[in-house]
């Protein structure tokens, strides 16, 4: 008879686990968790709650200040972790203390996400790109979305000779006033002059519904611009035929309720070779053969939507 299996365990604390298994259960939580909860428990979880692998990536704004008295104490936690972050989305108003404050904590960070403020100014303030420059060095990609009377920070994106930009302009919706011809004047003359700038940029994404935005920019003929979002009928077979030329490196292009022909998506299918999605829902001037040019000349494209596409034979 076999003995009676011994079903005797002994009790472990938490704390006698090994770190890396501690740090393993601490990926399960939050960042708000890290800060405000397992950084109180003790000293010994405090130090493993600053990790290098918990803070690769950190979305500022998601992090809750329930009152002025903590806003300081997540300045200093921040600091101190920074060091291991790769990646960061923030708005530009909480971005700021953090470069001002830093030294060099912020070396590692290699993309930044800046997202629209109920503030502007904060986004146009001369000492954010400045700190950027200063205290991100290995900063290679920065997604900035940003609304109209934020126009004149391209001319400060530019001078940080990024490798990756991508350039989301929204329209506030709390704000109706339109951009006047002497704004739009004075952003492409800042465009044309920063033109070197801007070619040195290895990949450009561009995402806007405002013409008066896009065509300044599409004006320089970019040949790194490797996606496009331009939605309205201010998009014609000649806009096409500026930014669609031998050798386009091109990926994306979403084209919806455009005003283009067969003709633009001839150039398209001559000459976008690695085109992989294109949209061109709504668009009421294509037809079938237009289609066809494309879907038999661009080999890599894996998306084609034109749904709701009025297409004639």
């Amino acid at each position: 008879m076999c003995p009676m299996a011994d079903t005797s365990f002994q009790e472990m604390e938490i704390n006698d686990l090994p770190p890396e298994v501690l740090v393993t259960i601490f990926q399960q939580l939050t960042k708000e968790d890290l800060i405000w909860t397992i950084h109180n428990v003790c000293t010994y979880w405090r130090q493993l709650a600053q990790a290098g692998n918990l803070w690769t990536d950190l979305d500022i704004n998601r992090l809750v200040i329930e009152n002025h008295g903590k806003q300081d104490a997540l300045l200093k936690y921040l600091l101190g972790i920074l060091i291991h972050v790769q990646y960061v989305k923030s708005s530009p108003d909480r971005l700021l203390p953090l470069l001002i404050k830093s030294k060099d904590t912020l070396r590692n960070i290699r993309r930044i996400d800046l997202v629209p403020s109920t503030d502007s100014f904060y986004l146009s303030s001369k000492e954010l790109f400045k700190g950027l420059s200063a205290k991100c060095p290995n900063l290679k990609a920065l997604h900035l979305k940003f609304l109209s009377e934020s126009l004149s920070v391209l001319n400060q994106v530019f001078d940080l000779n990024l490798e990756n930009v991508t350039l989301i302009h929204e329209q506030n919706l709390g704000n109706k006033r339109d951009i006047i011809s002497r704004e739009m004047e004075t952003i492409a003359k800042l465009l044309k002059e920063k033109a070197n700038e801007i070619r040195n940029t290895k990949r450009i994404e561009l995402h806007s519904f405002y013409s008066d935005f896009l065509a300044p920019v599409l004006e320089l003929s970019l040949s790194n611009l490797t996606c496009l979002t331009a939605f309205g009928d201010f998009i014609k077979d000649s806009t096409i035929h500026t930014i669609i030329f031998p050798k386009t490196n091109i990926t994306e292009l979403c084209l919806d309720f455009s005003n283009i022909t067969n003709k633009s998506l001839n150039d398209i299918a001559e000459n976008a070779t690695n085109l992989r999605y294109l949209s061109l829902k709504c668009c009421s001037r294509i037809t079938d053969k237009g289609i066809a040019m494309v879907t038999k000349s661009c080999k890599k494209l894996e998306r084609l939507k034109i749904r709701n596409s009025t297409v004639e034979q």
